[in-house]
């Protein structure tokens, strides 16, 4: 498991990644006050060995920046925006988006 950095809507935003040489993607969105540590269980079980794991921090979140714009960039929209931005730039192939929480509605305005 590794940590990378890339930038979505000018805020630094962090994830740890598995497996990247998969071909299929397993993207998680964690909720409210928690971080990509919320999906360790995930990424040490040997049923998603197939899949390239990617645990995204939202911002202000984890390690990931705070946002500068927060009155924009807070709302169900904004962060779908960002998530869809980095999502955009890691995707490799067919994926699966997997929330909890707040994740899950971040997911439904992504869709």
């Amino acid at each position: 498991m590794t940590t990378h950095q890339l930038t979505a809507k000018d805020i630094r935003i962090s994830y740890i990644e598995q497996n990247p040489a998969s071909l299929k993607t397993i993207f998680f969105i964690h909720g409210n006050s928690t971080s990509s540590a919320t999906w360790k269980k995930q990424f040490n079980s040997e049923l998603f060995t197939a899949y390239r794991l990617v645990a995204i921090d939202l911002p202000a979140h984890g390690s990931s920046e705070a946002s500068p714009k927060p009155e924009k960039d807070y709302t169900l929209a904004g962060l779908a925006s960002i998530l869809t931005e980095l999502i955009q730039d890691l995707e490799m192939g067919p994926y699966i988006l997997c929330g909890s929480s707040l994740g899950t509605n971040i997911l439904a305005e992504m869709i």
